[in-house]
Order: C-alpha cells, then structure tokens, then sequence
C-alpha cells in the first residue's frame, strides 16, 4: 500500500508523451522493502538529509561502490557514408530476398504480380479482423460529456495593480505558481534578431541582487535550494499569432513562491550583462547554437513541426526570430560574432581584412570551398592559408572561428546560391564583429525595455485560496515594477520571408504550393501537410460536420490511419489530425520509407472505407477531449491563453451542443462520408481538390524529394514542381 501522499504535480494519466518517470518511480517502490511505501520517496529522502547533515565524509564509499572512481571514457557519433550506404545495401538485398522468396511461393514470374498476390492474401487475412471489430457495437455518447474544455477549473479574471491576470483556485495544491506573460509586438523588427537567446540571457547568465552580481553558478545553486521553478521562455499561439515572453516563478508553499516572484524580478530587471560577464554570455551563446546546428540530427518527432510552422507562419516575423531553430541559428551566429568582439581595434581590423580575403573565394567549387575552411595548402587555395598565418595569434583564433563557422554552414548552402551566401556570410561575420558586444548589450536591454512593459504583460496564477492570499502583495510588488508607459505596436512588412529567400537558388519559385526540406542525414521522408479547417468558433452544421468528417480515421481506434499505416510499415507517428482549437486539419507521418508508397497507401484506405453507424460514433466521441488529466500548472496556463484568443468556455460550449445534438442524427454515417474527399483531399494530394491556403511540406533526402515530385506529377499534373528547402533559406539575413 503507499501513503496518502499528494505531488506538487498531477501524474498526467491517461496522455501520451508524459515519459516513463512513473514506471521509474513505481520500481524504485518496488525495491522497498516495507509493506507501507511512500510514493515522494519520504522516508528516504529523509535518510539521506540525515547522513548530509553528518560529520563524516558520506561520498568517498558511495562512489567507489557507484564506479565513479574507474578510468572515465567518453563516447562520439559521427555521419558515415559508407555506412549509409551499407545499410540502405543490405536492406535492399533483404527486400529482394524476401521477394524471390514470395515468388517461389507463389509462383509468380516479377515483382508486381507477387506483390499483387501477397496484398491479396494480406487483405483476406486483415478482414475477418475487421468484420471481428464492426460487430461489436460502440456504445451511444454519454449523457454529460464535458462541455468545455477544463469543466472543472475555477478561475477569476480580476487584474492586479492595473495589470490583466488569471487566478486559478485548486484547494488541493500545496504548491503554487506565478507567471507574468509580455507581447513581444513592440520590438522594432531591425532589433529582432536578438529575441533568439532572450529567455536564456535573462535567467542562465547571472543577476544582480542589491547592487551585488550573482554569478550563474552561484545562482543555479540558490535557485535549486530556495524554489520550486524559475523559468524564461517563449510561447505562441497559432490562430491568433500571439507571442509572448512568459516570466515563471513556483514554490512548494507559499513562502518558497515569495522567493520565486524575487527571483522572476531579478530576471526581468537585472540581468548580468555586462562587458565583465562576457565569457558567461559567449559560453551560452556557444552552447545554444551548437543545440540549434545539431537539431535536423534529433529524433523526427522532436523537431520536424518547427521547419513546417515557420514555412506556414512565415509572414510573421516574431514566430520565425523566436520559434524557427533555423531562423534562430543564424540569428545566434550573428550575435555570437558581436560578442566575440576583441575589444581591440587592431585585432578586429586584422580579422576583418581576413575576412575580406575569404569573401573574394565566393568563385570557387564547393570541393575547394572545403580545403579552404579545412586550411589547406593546395594550389588553388593557398592564397587563404598563407593570409591565416600572417595574422596575429589573438588574430588568428578568431580568424580560425570563422572558419570553422563557414565549415559548419557549408552544408546548409545550396549550389544555386552557394557564391552569393559564401560571401554574404564572410562580410555578416566582418559586419558584427566591427558592430561589437557593447552595441549587442545596448541592442538587448533597448529590446527587454520595449517588451517588459505593464501594458504588454498578463499574469497567471494558479496554487489554493490560502496561497492566493499569502502572495497577493508580492505578485502586486511585481505588477508594480512593470513601466507604466505605453509601448507602440509594431507594424511588420508583410512578405513571405522564407519564399524571397528560396528565390535566390530557385529563380522559378514563383507559386510555392509543395515545398521539401532537404536533409541529407536521414533516408526516410517525412509528411506535414496543413489546411484551413474548422475552428471552435465556427458552429454553423456545414462545418461541425466536415470537423466529425476529419474525425472518422483520426486517432488511435483499430481502423485509423494511424493503425493501418503503423501497421504496413510505412510510417511511425502518423495519421490526420483535426486541430480544432486553431482551426486546421493536417496529415503528419514520419519515417515514411518511401513518401509516394506512404501517400498511396493512405489514399487507398480512405477510398475503400466504409463509415458506419459505429465509425460515426468514433467521431463523436473524439470530439469531447477534456484537459482535466493535465497538471494544474498546465491546466492554468492553456485556460488563460484561450480566454486571450478568445476559446472561451462559453465558446467551446456552443460548438460542443451542436456536436451533442447531431450525435443522434439518422444518417450521420452517410453524411461524413459524403464529405471525406473534400476534407481529406485538403491535405492530400491526389485525393481530393487542394486547399487554397494549404502547406504541403515534407522533409527527406534528395532521393525521397524526387520520388515524391514523380508522385505529384502524376497525382496532380504534369507541371507540379516540388521546390526544394535548405535550411539557409530560413535565415533573415543582415543588412549590410
């Protein structure tokens, strides 16, 4: 049995992705040896603060008994070719295999009549199952469904100190969070490049504390003694384009959030960036543009959304400056050469001039643009190699860094623009190197002013009513500081910034309705087509049907897309998802090992179901969702965001008595089959009409890119032209 003991954090059960920290946590029980186990792991933890509090040395047994005395190893990964190539050789050779071994069985004479044979056998098999499943009948929809999309959360909306807020209530919390939430809208769109780093500048590189710096060591330390959560980020939202810095601080009780809410003004106001803190400030910069550089070599799932959003988003300038990894990668890059500023004019001209010399290399072949960065001595690039040793050492490092940039991005560039992004790039590193880090510090705080303001900002609140009332003149403190002073709304250029710079290496790239990302480093394709669909604020019954339509595959249910696709190999996470609360439908699948069998496949499936009665139960019954398993913090913060955009729970009430009334509507199955071509075909292609504000996006290799264009032509038409992505493409350049 386990103590009756509540977590700061509600489990999640019930969602996907909430990692396997439960299942850790439940075999660390397990070892327990008690009959009655604490699930916080109390009586251990007090063991342990027992023997810290100790005077003898507790660690030198722990850690010959831990092995962390043995000599140490560390581990490296790099891409191989050839490597590559044997695998996608040997899996070549297993498919072929198993096809003579088909063909013997069949008796068939090529590879399309086995193929044909063994489908037929495979559909035989697969519909008993699915007779199996139509028999059994789905029960009818509950009597109360939830009705919003958080039932149960209660919340006030009253302001604090002149500031909007949003106080959730839930007596049965020990601990309590704190969040203010700024509009980045005011910051002029020359200066935002610099909102890339922003959150991590403000609460990873030191504060001040009454006149006095606190080092980031020094301060993560504190952090993790004194409080629960600081936490500086970004977060946007889709249908109505908001982006906001969002400030959080939470303690275990009420006295550790009075600590938090400190800590949340030290990172709004007194950040260390000084000249002084400069090798603090380069070391962040460094680690997060090698994470942004590194990321297309992630797992799929992790990263394949962002490349797709900033294509759909890309006319809004602050999604792509604080949300595209792309975007944000060169925006760091350029940051990164201002703060690796000598502080020495004599050394930033050498570098400059060096700099100058490299930029005149744009005429070169990419294979002796290598042996440059490489620092060859090679007849056709010696000129470069010889100019490096001339340079003073400090010189001479910096000079090295440039290489190794240019060694890094090189991939990134395509051929048709390859001399002019060369060059672009040896003159930007010259550019903000002269600019220099005291100009990049006055850019950053000039940006913090603009956005750290109260009419920007927005508080939530979430923790018991006892908590409310501990904190409430600390959170007004807060909501205090902020300036009164109104900041002007920005007006953006609108143009398609990632469409202009595909131009450069795609003169032909006039109508951009199929686009691919290349990327080389994987040999499976990935889809992530998007539409205009049914929003919450939409309850006409034309489109609360085409919604129900968009539902029937959906999910996880034996005849979803997902299941049959999972099934046949031919994706990972996949399958269509209606995204009602942003108005949009998208088809996503990943790892596809080939994208036009991928598409294919799907298409087929749609085309021979059948909805029935029960399939249009399914639909009605995916509709209800409730965020009522979510954590409290995660439960405030989604219910006050919605109430900005306007998803109120008056909102999503009305759409959801409309679903509630069709669910007993007679010829329900046969009106969402009526509707599937059009609603499945917007993201699609080759099944039905395109939609007009479509993103049809997909991310694989060369090899995948052209089998895919192969599939268009034939699917769509003949003149369908798949235009190719590099991640240069996502980058907003300097004005030099």
């Amino acid at each position: 049995m386990f103590d009756d003991v509540l977590t700061p954090v509600a489990p999640g059960f019930g969602f996907r992705n909430t990692g396997s920290g439960w299942i850790t946590q439940l075999h660390l029980l397990e070892k327990a040896s008690w009959f009655k186990k604490s699930v916080t792991l109390r009586p251990e933890l007090a063991k342990i603060e027992q023997i810290l509090a100790g005077t003898a040395n507790p660690w030198r047994d722990r850690l010959r008994a831990w092995g962390l005395l043995e000599t140490p190893y560390g581990a490296g990964a790099r891409p191989s070719p050839a490597l590559r190539a044997r695998v996608d050789g040997e899996r070549a050779k297993r498919i072929d295999a198993e096809l003579v071994r088909l063909g013997q069985m069949y008796k068939t004479k090529d590879a399309a009549a086995t193929l044909a044979k063994y489908q037929l056998d495979y559909d035989q098999a697969t519909k008993p199952l699915e007779e199996a499943a139509k028999a059994t009948v789905l029960p009818p929809l509950v009597d109360t469904p939830p009705l919003t999309l958080d039932d149960e959360l209660a919340y006030t909306t009253e302001p604090v100190a002149g500031v909007p807020a949003f106080r959730a209530t839930i007596d049965s919390m020990q601990s309590s969070r704190v969040s203010v939430a700024f509009r980045l809208d005011a910051v002029p769109e020359a200066d935002l490049m610099y909102l890339a780093l922003l959150p991590e500048l403000m609460s990873e590189v030191g504060v001040f504390e009454n006149g006095k710096a606190i080092a980031s060591a020094a301060m993560r330390e504190r952090l993790r003694k004194e409080i629960l959560e600081l936490s500086v980020r970004f977060t946007t939202s889709p249908r109505s384009n908001r982006t906001e810095l969002v400030v959080a601080g939470a303690g275990n009780d009420a006295a550790e959030t009075k600590l938090a809410i400190g800590w949340m003004a030290r990172a709004l106001f007194a950040a260390d960036w000084r000249l002084d803190n400069l090798p603090r400030l380069r070391d962040v910069v460094d680690q997060e543009v090698t994470a942004l550089r590194q990321e297309m070599q992630g797992a799929e799932e992790a990263w394949v959304r962002d490349p797709h959003d900033a294509w759909w988003r890309q006319a809004n300038p602050l999604h792509l400056h604080t949300s595209s990894f792309l975007t944000r990668a060169h925006d760091l890059h350029r940051l990164r050469w201002m703060l690796l500023d000598p502080s020495d004019p004599k050394i930033t001209a050498e570098v400059t001039g060096f700099l100058g010399e490299l930029a005149a290399a744009n005429s070169l072949p990419r294979k002796q643009l290598d042996q440059v960065v490489a620092g060859g001595a090679a007849a056709g690039v010696k000129r470069w190699s010889a100019a490096l040793g001339k340079l003073s050492p400090k010189a001479r490092a910096l000079a090295h860094k440039a290489l190794d940039d240019l060694k890094a991005l090189l991939p990134d560039l395509p051929d048709g623009s390859l001399a002019a992004d060369w060059s672009y790039l040896c003159k930007q590193m010259a550019h903000d190197l002269t600019a220099g880090a005291l100009a990049a510090l006055d850019k950053l705080r000039a940006v913090r002013t603009a956005i750290v303001g109260a009419g920007n900002a927005r508080i939530v609140e979430v923790g018991s009513a006892a908590s409310h009332a501990a904190i409430a003149a600390d959170v007004a403190a807060l909501a205090g500081k902020l300036d009164k002073a109104p900041r002007a709304n920005q007006a953006y250029a609108a143009r398609r910034l990632i469409a202009d710079r595909l131009k450069d290496h795609d003169a032909a790239a006039t109508e951009t309705r199929y686009v691919g990302l290349v990327d080389p480093a994987t040999s499976s394709g990935v889809f992530l087509n998007s539409a205009p669909a049914t929003a919450l604020t939409d309850t006409a019954e034309d489109a609360i049907l085409d919604y129900l339509a968009s539902n029937t595959f959906t999910g996880h249910g034996a005849h979803s897309l997902f299941m049959k696709t999972w099934a046949a190999g031919l994706a990972y996470s996949n399958g269509v998802h209606p995204l009602v609360q942003q108005g949009q439908i998208e088809y996503y699948a990943e790892r596809c090992p080939l994208l036009s069998q991928t598409l294919r496949f799907v298409i087929d499936q749609l085309k021979a179901a059948k909805i029935d009665a029960n399939i249009a139960r399914y639909a009605i019954a995916t509709a209800f969702d409730s965020r009522v398993a979510a954590s409290y913090e995660q439960r405030a913060a989604a219910m006050a965001g919605d109430i900005v955009d306007g998803i109120t729970p008056q909102v999503v009430k009305a759409f959801r008595e409309k679903l509630r009334a069709l669910a007993s509507r007679g010829d329900l199955a046969q009106a969402l089959a009526a509707r599937m071509p059009k609603v499945y075909g917007a993201v699609m292609p080759g099944f039905g009409p395109a939609a007009g504000d479509g993103v049809y996006f997909v991310i694989g290799p060369a090899k995948q890119l052209a089998a895919y264009e192969d599939y268009l032509h034939a699917a769509v038409g003949k003149s369908t032209t798949l235009h190719r992505l590099y991640p240069r493409d996502f980058w907003i350049p300097a004005k030099l």
